[in-house]
């Protein structure tokens, strides 16, 4: 039967690069593992960033596995525990639903194949504002059955932001009335330090069963997502464009990532959220950029770029 690990969390909390290393420590107990990457935008880009490990990848892309790909993802489920896969990791889209998750998984066609091992949720230390409540809503349902809290991005900050971080999802927790509260199931330890004995308690750590009063809603209304392709980018106006971009210029921006080529022949993978801008050198890869926000003015966007990009919605 196989073993099903959901690794959630809000858009650019750093779920892929978790999976990557966890993805790795289960390859080297000699499980068969399969992750299955749900993409928001119509393109995966995180496919190329885990290829080349020893596990393989499924991608279902162009809307949440909540809802638009619901179906497929519930069929993706049957059809890799008849191939004989023994791991199935899910990433879900940052603006997944968890309520939907139980439905899929407790089906009786997939209850028959798979198990839930364990619901990893990770979170950004750094608190986002001026969210909706939809996506307050969608933090919420990420954090409430969660068997554990993994913090990231804990190198370079305080033991009273860790402190501070905590009770912020406590208070996620009592503004839906919710008796969870965080503490010790929340790992503030820095990912670069992880043990297999870490990896082994989150394989086993499982997940927890929370009532809830259940918020269905159209993620089509929430946030909207735009690709851009055949491109490239001057390299001494590559860091302003994507700041340009994502300081409300062309919308509410929450997530830019991908790879954007430049003149001179060199290429970035580039990662962009709330509270962070990283641009990393890569080898060479065709450009494409995943963008999700509200109100995207995909026109102003393309004037960042050099040359027309094809955009697609």
């Amino acid at each position: 039967m196989a073993v099903i690990d959901l690794i959630t969390g809000f858009l650019g909390a750093g779920k892929t690069t978790f999976i990557k290393y966890y993805a790795d420590y289960l390859v080297r107990l000699g499980e068969s593992v399969t992750i299955i990457e749900n993409e928001f935008g119509a393109a995966g880009v995180d496919t190329a960033f885990l290829s080349g490990r020893g596990f393989n990848i499924n991608q279902l892309t162009g809307g949440c596995i909540c809802c638009s790909q619901k179906v497929n993802f519930h069929d993706m489920l049957l059809e890799l525990s008849h191939q004989g896969c023994s791991h199935i990791i899910v990433e879900p889209s940052g603006i997944y639903n968890m309520d939907e998750f139980f439905d899929i998984v407790n089906s009786p066609a997939v209850k028959s194949c798979c198990q839930v091992g364990s619901i990893l949720t990770i979170a950004d230390p750094h608190p986002l504002t001026d969210l909706s409540e939809e996506a307050m809503y969608i933090m919420y349902s990420q954090l409430l059955n969660t068997g554990k809290v993994i913090l990231s991005k804990t190198g370079n900050i305080t033991p009273e932001e860790i402190l501070s971080s905590i009770a912020d999802l406590n208070d996620l927790m009592k503004h839906y009335k919710s008796d969870r509260i965080f503490g010790t199931d929340v790992c503030i330890k820095n990912w670069s330090d992880f043990t297999d004995d870490d990896f082994e308690s989150f394989r086993n750590v499982g997940c927890q069963a929370h009532w809830h009063e259940e918020k269905r809603f159209d993620h089509s209304r929430l946030y909207s997502s735009t690709t851009l392709a055949d491109f490239c980018q001057n390299e001494a106006d590559l860091l302003h464009a994507l700041k340009q971009i994502m300081s409300g210029r062309c919308g509410y921006i929450l997530r830019i990532k991908g790879y954007i080529p430049t003149l001179d022949g060199n290429c970035y993978e580039v990662n962009c959220s709330a509270n962070e801008l990283f641009v990393t050198s890569c080898r060479p890869r065709n450009a494409l950029l995943n963008i999700i926000g509200k109100d995207i003015n995909r026109k102003k966007i393309k004037e960042y770029f050099v040359g027309t990009p094809k955009v697609s919605s």
